[in-house]
């Protein structure tokens, strides 16, 4: 802690099992008068602050702090952002299965007694607690029972409320320490340590298709096998380092991730997407998704901001035609692309809540398909609407280039998307919006069905679909949208998978489409047409003279005859209508069910015919379709259906808008809004309203639909008075943690400031039990289920058997046939050390809620102020960090678009701009977040060494163009840390992207010249020769273990003139030289006769085929032929050679200049003999391994 930004300041507190007490001490330090501290610590003042009794009722088995220095400047900053809002535990005791949480409530400039206030206590139901490691209210608790060691996962995105548990896993060996970490973008690490390994686990993105929020999975294992002692503790220090201590050692190992067989092991999430460091790992497996995926663009298309969609496609139109122009991407190595693109812009379009007007007039002639009618538009504005010839272009560049972030299924998805962005931005304003919304669905689901394999197509529309669909006005329009799509030609599984009949809901309608149906199944085959497969929906038409004269001219059908005869009864008397029933008990026999069902219908018992389409069809729709054409929408069969097949099919499938529109058709809108928001048990059951508690929220749209209902029951009754403000204040944070863990930040960030929730009031702290539902309440399954509907509603007469002599053959028209057969809320992730805000003002107290995207209409601020009333409000301070976290997460896409896109020229000024105007946005965001731009700017720099984008600083730094807030300084000393883990990572064999090295000698002027000029006591040392020197050896070793001999010839070619020069006083000029002709590459390997290879042209030593023009190994990484290790081997022994070469020439150098005058010994050649040493040790274990 720190009470004033130059005088920091801590607590030092113990706590007694035995007094039960906790005692404190206040440490601060002295600043002397004499500035000069020659490498001393200033001293220190300690003051006895008191001690206080605790009302435990037994002495505590653990004590937990709060680990606020987990790892980065991120954690620091959302700590000290929850200090300064609210209350942040500091301390936790355990004591059995309960966990108690204390803040301290006394200033520390106070002399006064601290004060132990508790925030709360958790019951987490846990026999034999063993460890627990806190990060503010994402918690990490290992337990043992029965032998098993299990780790439970506890998270609340609020700072002073109780965590819930929202992942657990089990170990079959026990847990020896555990310690969590945060990156620079707010990604958590929770390192696991056992006895020879350390597991690191991270979070896993939640997909549409599971249940679950909250994943939690295993990133990578460090194995250390050779240790003596089993391992005793584990750290994370800075740039993400882990500490391992076991024994009397102490290991570090870096962010890179190793081959099997190595310290650390491969994942199943490394394998997939080739990731090289734990924070590619975070990014693959839980980072934002970048704002072109069809996720973030189906979610915007709901919201209804086709102006920001059409700006970020354009984007991606504009980079691909870059990348077109260079013929990127088109050959044998793959190239991923990165659009960029203008936050400000897409914060200022999400804001908007409706289209801009000039965009609506011109959407229309965009998309006629003829270019000269947008000729007069400026193809340079980013803000112009997409012309469909750029639509059609972009989609032709996708088949052939791949973007950053996204598989190949989500590829062909944007491709989807491109099209029905086209088709939707046709529609113009014809449509609600739930219409509109309805129509994006349906149409992204035909067009995504054309373009995957058969096997991954969905056959249906999703209950979401049918749910925006049943609350259009627009219902014709709809309708019309839905028959173009199958052609006009719609038959019962058209209209099932588009569930038409549960949404459409004028009669007249409902007739003629069952009639449509009916028609166009019977006219379906071309020859051979069936009376049977219609019979059920002219019968539930009650057109049964229609149906007999189609029997009459089915002449080549074996029943025809037959039914003619039997069709021409009157079924109004009973006994044809116990005749037909009994027809269809015999139908039901030889599993004719669809026919079996009509002929109820035919006998006019509708209650047997619904019967058997539920339990033999399993087709609620269809049942409910029948009921409706047969005797209206006020059918009380239509309400069981719903209640005893409908709901509790919801229910077991966990399908929150299936049960919406249940009760929606119930016309129960309370229950409607209810199986929204609370458990879906709880809504089936009787309870009272009351007692309702918010669920997990899995799709977040859910949203959209709620607040439209909840708009238009403001004008209606019943109104929506039982949903209590603390259900949807719940509801709405679960909403926004959902987005968040969708990968969708962005949108987290828009609820949360559009519709900010409104706090309940405050309660006394209380004690969670981990069986109460709560913000991270998973949805309970009800125990029991209705009673499935009965068919014993037959006559005794109708169960004569099909040889009963007493049958005539009027009564029993199948009598000649064959015999039948029997058959917990969520995560606050945040910590922080030092008050970093000590020296800030206080922030003022409003009533106003924060809204970043106000609607221009509505907003009474300027326009252009995208960022206004952002500062924390009374009612929503306790969510100042996860806000902050959220506008962190942006820093993934922002890098990785960036890292991706900046070893192609062509993207480099854009990049630049871009990057510098986004960084900007992001700045002012922060602002009003009170992130302080320092502090924002560090993170930037550490997220630099992170992804390794350096050299986008160094750009800035040689073109003189770096922001004024970037402590260049700072930066630097990072830079040379990060190129120290690379070198670390060369050496020991493990696997590097060479980009990274090639960055390093691209920049290598702009660097040298940096700290030369910053930081000269490190010049002074050589210490930016230090860096070339290793960039360079490694940069060989590199090349050579991949076989690229070509670029290694260009490389040893230059390597004697280089360490020529490298021990003179300053040898910059010499290497600027060397690192640009490395960087042509014009050096070629000597010219070879083929007829020297003809004795050995099959049998070669060599892994690659000398008929090549160039030295292309077959097998690439893994040629271990005789010839690749001897050329490996001769290529270390050529560069140890001369590493010893300009060695001992350096110290003949010195010896001559110390003869002459003397002087303090250079620094070069004790560089050079430890890159020797280093060299040699991993041409050893190189060669070692070798066969």
């Amino acid at each position: 802690m720190t009470d004033d930004a130059s005088n920091p300041a801590y607590i030092l507190f113990g706590v007694s099992q035995v007094s039960r007490c906790i005692y404190a001490w206040h440490i601060d330090t002295i600043q002397p008068a004499d500035t000069s501290s020659n490498g001393q610590l200033p001293p220190c003042r300690i003051l006895y602050r008191g001690q206080q009794v605790m009302p435990w009722p037994s002495d505590p088995d653990l004590v937990i702090l709060n680990d606020r220095w987990a790892g980065s400047t991120a954690a620091m900053l959302l700590y000290d952002l929850a200090v300064t809002h609210s209350s942040v535990m500091a301390l936790a005791v355990a004591i059995g299965p309960i966990l108690y949480f204390y803040a301290i409530e006394s200033e520390l400039d106070d002399e006064k007694d601290i004060e132990w206030t508790q925030l709360y206590s958790l019951d987490t139901r846990l026999d034999k607690i063993t460890q627990v490691r806190c990060m503010n209210n994402t918690i990490a608790i290992v337990s043992e029972d029965n032998g098993k060691h299990q780790l439970s996962i506890w998270m609340e995105i609020r700072t002073d409320m109780q965590a819930s548990q929202v992942f657990a896993m089990e170990f079959d060996e026990p847990v020896h320490d555990m310690a969590w970490y945060m990156s620079s973008d707010a990604q958590i690490f929770l390192a696991v340590a056992f006895a020879s390994k350390v597991a690191i686990y991270g979070q896993e993105r939640a997909s549409e298709v599971s249940n679950g929020m909250d994943n939690w999975i295993l990133y990578t294992e460090v194995r250390m096998h050779d240790y003596d002692d089993s391992i005793s503790g584990v750290a994370w220090v800075g740039n993400g380092v882990l500490v391992v201590t076991a024994g009397n050692q102490v290991r570090c190992y870096v962010k890179w991730l190793a081959h099997q067989g190595d310290n650390a092991i491969k994942t199943d999430v490394r394998d997939a997407f080739d990731a090289t460091s734990v924070f590619d790992i975070s990014y693959v497996a839980n980072g934002a998704l970048p704002l072109y995926h069809p996720r973030y663009l189906i979610y915007y298309l709901l919201w209804d901001k086709l102006d920001l969609i059409n700006h970020i496609l354009f984007a991606v139109y504009r980079a691909l035609q870059i990348a077109d122009d260079m013929d990127l991407g088109t050959g044998d190595v793959p190239v991923e692309i990165a659009p960029p693109y203008s936050l400000a812009t897409v914060l200022e379009l999400q804001k908007a809540r409706k289209r801009k007007a000039a965009h609506k007039q011109s959407y229309d002639a965009l998309f006629d398909g003829e270019d000269e009618k947008t000729s007069d538009m400026d193809y340079d504005d980013p803000t112009r609407p997409l012309t469909e010839h750029e639509a059609q272009k972009c989609k032709d560049w996708l088949k052939d280039r791949q973007l950053v972030g996204l598989t190949s299924r989500d590829q062909t998805q944007l491709v989807a998307m491109i099209d029905t962005f086209v088709e939707i931005s046709k529609q113009g304003e014809s449509l609600d919006d739930n219409g509109a919304r309805f129509t994006a669905l349906m149409k992204n689901h035909f067009l995504l069905n054309q373009m995957l394999p058969e096997d991954q197509r969905k056959q249906d529309l999703s209950s979401r679909d049918i749910a925006y669909a049943l609350h259009s006005e627009s219902q014709d329009l709809l309708l019309e949208q839905c028959l173009a799509q199958c052609n006009g030609k719609l038959q019962w599984q058209d209209a099932r998978s588009m569930g038409l009949f549960l949404w459409l809901q004028k009669a007249d309608v409902v007739r003629d489409q069952m009639e449509a149906i009916a028609r166009n199944t019977y006219l379906s085959k071309q020859e051979d047409k069936d009376p049977v497969n219609c019979t059920l929906f002219y019968l539930a038409l009650r057109k049964k003279a229609l149906l007999q004269s189609l029997w009459r001219t089915a002449h080549s059908h074996k029943e025809q005859r037959i039914m003619v005869s039997f069709l021409a009864n009157d079924f109004t008397e009973q006994r044809w209508q116990r005749a037909a029933a009994k027809n269809a008990f015999v139908l039901l026999g030889k599993q004719r069910f669809e026919y079996a069902a009509a002929f109820f219908l035919l006998a006019d018992k509708l209650q047997d015919c619904v019967n058997v389409i539920l339990k033999q069809l399993q087709d609620y729709q269809l049942a409910i379709a029948i009921c409706r054409v047969y005797e209206g929408d006020h059918c009380p069969l239509i309400k069981d259906i719903i209640q005893n097949k409908m709901i509790p099919q919801a229910l077991a499938n966990d399908d929150r808008w299936l049960m919406m529109v249940g009760y929606w058709l119930l016309e129960q809108p309370s229950e409607a809004v209810r199986s929204m928001i609370v458990p879906l048990g709880q809504v089936t059951e009787a309870a009272a309203t009351q007692n309702d508690e918010a669920a997990m929220v899995t799709d977040p749209t859910l949203f959209i639909l709620y607040q439209h209902v909840k708009r238009m029951s403001a004008h209606r009754r019943p109104s929506l008075d039982d949903i209590s403000p603390d259900l949807e204040y719940l509801f709405t944070l679960q909403v926004a943690r959902s987005y968040e863990r969708l990968g969708c930040p962005l949108l987290a960030l828009y609820i949360l400031t559009q519709y900010p929730p409104i706090k309940p009031r405050p309660s006394t702290p209380k004690q969670l039990q981990n069986g109460t539902m709560d913000l991270f309440a998973t949805d309970d399954a009800a125990d029991t289920s209705p009673p499935a509907p009965t068919t014993s509603h037959r006559a005794a007469d109708l169960f004569a058997s099909d040889d009963d002599a007493s049958a005539t053959p009027e009564s029993d028209i199948f009598a000649e046939m064959s015999k039948p057969s029997t058959s917990d809320r969520a995560a606050d992730l945040f910590a922080s050390d030092n008050d970093i805000f000590a020296d800030m003002p206080k922030p003022t107290a409003s009533n106003r809620a924060v809204d970043l995207f106000a609607s221009d209409d509505d907003a009474p601020q300027a326009q252009d102020d995208i960022f206004a009333d952002m500062a924390p409000t009374v009612g929503d301070k306790d969510l100042s960090s996860y806000k902050a976290l959220l506008v962190i997460r942006m820093l993934q896409t922002v890098f990785h678009g960036l890292a991706s896109n900046s070893h192609y020229a062509p993207f480099d000024a854009t990049l630049r701009h871009q990057y510098l105007q986004n960084r900007q946005t992001l700045f002012e965001l922060g602002e009003k977040l009170e992130i302080p731009e320092h502090l924002f700017s560090t993170l930037l720099m550490e997220k630099t060494i992170e992804s390794d984008t350096f050299h986008l600083y160094m750009d800035m730094i040689d073109k003189d163009q770096v922001p004024s807030n970037v402590d260049v300084e700072q930066f630097l000393i990072l830079f040379q840390l990060g190129c120290c883990q690379v070198f670390e990572t060369v050496l020991a064999a493990k696997p590097l992207d060479i980009a990274t090295l090639l960055d390093m000698i691209k920049t290598f002027h702009t660097w040298n010249e940096a700290i030369r000029a910053r930081l000269p006591h490190l010049f002074a040392k050589h210490q930016t020769f230090k860096l070339c020197i290793a960039a360079y050896i490694c940069y060989i070793l590199i090349t050579t273990k991949q076989r690229h001999y070509e670029k290694s010839w260009v490389l040893l070619s230059h390597l004697s003139r280089f360490m020529d020069h490298i021990h003179e006083p300053d040898p910059t000029p010499v290497v600027v030289a060397v690192f640009a002709e490395i960087i042509k590459n014009e050096s070629k390997m000597v010219d070879m006769d083929p007829e020297d290879f003809e004795s050995v042209s099959d049998d070669s030593i060599f892994g690659f085929d000398l008929n090549e023009e160039q030295y292309k190994p077959k097998q690439g990484y893994q040629d271990v032929s005789t010839g690749a290790v001897v050329l490996e081997a001769a290529t270390l022994n050529f560069v140890l050679g001369l590493l010893e070469i300009g060695m001992h020439q350096s110290q003949e150098d010195e010896e001559d200049d110390g003869k002459k005058k003397k002087k303090k010994k250079k620094k070069a050649p004790r560089t050079i003999c430890q890159l020797c040493a280093l060299t040699r040790f991993f041409g050893f274990f190189f060669l070692k391994q070798r066969p």
